[in-house]
Parts: C-alpha cells; structure tokens; sequence
C-alpha cells in the first residue's frame, strides 16, 4: 500500500476514533496516530492492514479485548500522586475546607470525581489530602468516583500498588503512612483504596444506567490534562455534561495548560492565587464575554546543579530516578535531590543557608526561586526573581520565570513586560512566546496572540513529537501542538 492511501487510512481512522472515544489528532500528529494503530493492528495480528483494524472499529466489531489494546495504546498514562500541588493546594484552601465547614453540623457528605483518572494516583491523592483533614473521618460520608476510558488502567488503580516513579511530588512522611513497601513496590492501605469506586467510561458517549448515579450531585470534578486529547467540539460536550453532574456551586478543576481550552460559559471563572477553576453558579447569568484564563505550563522542573554532572547516569537511566547514596555530603548536591524529590522546603533551607556563605551561586538562586514558586509562596518568589535581575539582566530563561511567577499573581500587565524582555534576549524561546499569547488572548488581543502562537508552532516544528520542551515540567512538542492548535 502507497504512503499515501496509509495517510488516507490513518485520517479516516482519526475521524471515527474522535466521534467513537473522542481521542482527536491534530493534523500534525497524525504520525503518533499511524504509530498507534500499526501497533494495535500487530498486537491484534492484523499485521500492518489499517483498512482492517479501521474497518473494524468504525463497524463495532472489535471484541472486549480488541478494543481495550486500541484504546491502551490510543491513550497515555501520565500522572504521579500530588501532581501540581499549587492547584491542589488552591483545591484544598478555597474548595474542601470551607465545604468542611458548611458540612460538618449538617450531611457530613463530600463527592468528588476524578475523570480520567488513569492510574488512580489522582483520586487516591485526593483521598489521603481528605484523611489528613478529617480527624473524624469514620462519620462522614465521602464518596471519590474515578473513571477512565482504560481497563488496564483501571486494573492497576484498583490494585492499588505503585513504583517510586508515581511519588516524585510525594513527601516521604506520606508514603510511609499511607503506603506499605515491599521490594521494589509501595502498595496503598486498603482503607484509602475503599474511598475510591473505579469505572469504566468513555467520557465522549453516553454513560450506562448503572453509572448514572455515580454522576450527579458533584461537589467537584477533576479532569486535568484528558481534555487536550479532545476535539474542541467535544471539550465543550464534555465540559457540559460535567455542569449538568455538578451540585450547585460545585467545581470543575483542570489543568493549568488546559485552562484555554473551550468551557461552557454556563461556568464562572474563579482565579484562586493564579489558578483558574470553574464553579457552577446557577444564580449568576452567562456572561457572553467571559473566557477561561490561559496559564503557562507549571514552574517546576528538574534541574541539574553542575556538581551533579557525575550522577547523571544514575538520576535518569530509568524512570524511578534513584536518588544519590546519603554518602553525598556536597550541600549543593543535597540542595539538588531536595528540589528534584519534591522537598521544596527543605531545599529552601538548604539553599539558604548556601547563599549566606556564598552569594554568587547563581544556578541555585533559580532553584530557589522555583521552590518558592512550587510551595505557592508567591512573594518569596517574585522578591527572588527581582533580586537575581538586578545581579543579571542577560538570562532570557530568568526574565521568563518572572513573568510565569507575575502571571500567577494575575500581574498581566508586568508579566507581559518581563516576557518582552525575555523575547528581546532569545526571540525563539518557546514557552515565553506560549505564555505571552495565552495573556494576549485573555486580553482580548487575538490577532497579537496568533502571532505568538504562530511562532510557537514554527518553532516546534524543529522537535520530534515525544521530545520535551525544556522548562515545561515533561510536556512533549507534539503535546504542546495540539494545545496552541485547539487555541487558535
């Protein structure tokens, strides 16, 4: 078969996989597409025949476990346990505790859902975050349903056992109370996997009757980082059917890159600390003119100090990243694996106490800043970042992380400013072209945000799909062209 009849194959499958499961490819991405599908056709021994597997699908004649290998290998699992604790953290503050309150002397009932919740490392997050709040857990009714649209997925949420790679934002205080270690494995206490009701659900068809009680009434809902894999079209589906499961004045969370992607406007949108979330307000009218708050990719980053060349090969030859042997005693070092194990305070401290001895190590004074940034110490961070300016004006990558910390400050006006600084000094710096057009289309200035979204694309296009955009906490190019294609 030409090349051409395989594109033709592989577009068509991409229209009827969009309207059957809602996964959307953006024209370019149809290539991770074709992989996927040559890959499904082999593990289902139709060789390389896409007619076939197309036809197949597009007829609902894959069986149970046919169609499971398509939509595994259609869909990526990608999440860890207190993934973005800004967001969570703004989700705990603004969101449970004053539900907590209202509660309390009343139903003591709380309903949350996490929608594809892949692995389970979502919902059960959200169960520990309730059992450290709780003392009096055992008398409310809390109820976290969790869908995915995966089986294997869900097979392993419901078992509850994880690697060292699902707790790489986790403290270890937490792991050692709610997670028993054996070997090479962590397994989750039965009593937070009880909190948890896993399900199968396509969230771009129709819900089976026996779900449907599992739906309404939510008090909140999670879907972070699902919605870019959708059509616009079916984002604003989606988006609304979760308005109509939402109790009144409840939530919809998302994540910070999703924030611009198309949301009924029956929603209001609350900016809690930088963080946009959307509530159901049924005493409020639509307003025609409001449009969810586009944010930059997440601060954090693993970064490598100098002094840590020597262990490369041991932080990153697999996905578990194996910190360095408690041998090490370099503070600098120290300071590193605190940041990059999620220790944020501790790294502060540490780093601190660098500075104070020596003022002139730059490269941590970044770390610092990104620490205070990941805690949500938003001021701490700003002041930081003023400071590192003033002793060095030349840093693009500085003047960015300015903007992105002014930007959670909702400081749009100074965050623009720092990004044209940061664009003076490297005209191709990718993420400060995203962000800036993610300020510009808030503000209403859409032919300028085009240009910048434009320059984002092109400058894209001299990555591969699955190479990470540096400074962007793992998003791939081909992520990130799907997101500025969906904005535009």
């Amino acid at each position: 078969m030409t090349d051409s009849a395989q594109d033709l194959i592989t577009e068509r499958a991409n229209t009827i996989i969009s309207e059957k499961f809602g996964i959307f490819h953006s024209p370019d991405n149809l290539r991770n597409l074709h992989r996927s599908l040559l890959h499904t056709a082999r593990e289902l021994g139709f060789e390389k025949d896409l007619g076939l597997l197309t036809g197949l699908i597009e007829k609902n004649e894959l069986t149970e476990s046919q169609q499971e290998v398509l939509v595994s290998n259609l869909t990526v699992g990608e999440t860890f346990f207190f993934r973005d604790m800004h967001t969570l953290n703004v989700f705990r503050d603004h969101v449970v505790l004053p539900l907590l309150d209202l509660r309390r002397n009343s139903s003591k009932s709380l309903r949350f859902w996490s929608a594809g919740c892949c692995s389970g490392e979502e919902p059960y997050t959200l169960a520990i975050m309730l059992t450290e709040l709780l003392d009096d857990l055992s008398e409310w009714d809390i109820r976290i349903f969790a869908s995915d649209l995966n089986e294997r997925f869900l097979e392993k949420a419901e078992k509850g056992v994880y690697t060292s790679w699902s707790f790489r934002n986790t403290r270890k205080e937490i792991i050692d109370k709610y997670f028993i270690k054996s070997g090479n494995t962590y397994e989750l206490l039965p009593s937070i996997r009880r909190m948890v009701t896993f399900h199968s659900l396509n969230l771009a068809g129709d819900a089976s009757p026996e779900l449907i009680p599992h739906l309404i009434n939510q008090d909140a809902i999670f879907c972070r980082n699902v919605l870019m894999y959708f059509s616009p079209e079916k984002s604003a589906k989606i988006t609304s059917r979760f308005y109509a499961s939402l109790a009144e004045n409840g939530w919809l969370i998302l994540s910070p890159v999703e924030a611009s992607l198309p949301v009924i406007s029956a929603f209001t949108s609350v900016c809690l600390n930088g963080i946009t979330l959307y509530q159901k307000q049924l005493n409020q009218a639509p307003r025609p003119d409001q449009r969810p708050i586009a944010i930059h990719p997440p601060v954090k980053h693993t970064y490598t100090h100098p002094a840590t060349e020597h262990l490369k090969k041991t932080l990153y030859k697999s996905p578990e990243r194996v910190p360095p042997k408690p041998a090490v005693t370099d503070p600098a070092i120290i300071a590193v694996t605190e940041y990059n194990n999620g220790d944020y305070e501790k790294a502060i401290v540490s780093i601190s106490a660098i500075l104070g001895k020596d003022p002139a190590k730059h490269d941590l004074i970044f770390l610092l800043i990104r620490s205070y940034a990941n805690l949500g110490q938003l001021q701490q961070a700003r002041q930081w970042s003023e400071k590192f300016i003033t002793l060095d004006k030349t840093r693009p990558g500085l003047h960015y992380l300015h903007a992105v910390i002014l930007h959670e400050m909702d400081l749009q006006a100074e965050a623009e400013d720092a990004l044209r600084k940061a664009l003076y000094l490297e005209p191709t710096h990718i993420l400060s072209h995203f962000l800036m057009g993610s300020i510009l289309a808030r503000l209403g200035k859409e032919s300028k945000a085009r240009k910048h979204f434009k320059n984002v694309y092109e400058l894209l296009s001299s990555y591969k799909d699955d190479a990470v955009i540096p400074e962007s906490e793992g998003m791939t190019a081909g992520r990130m062209k799907e997101i500025v294609h969906s904005m535009q």
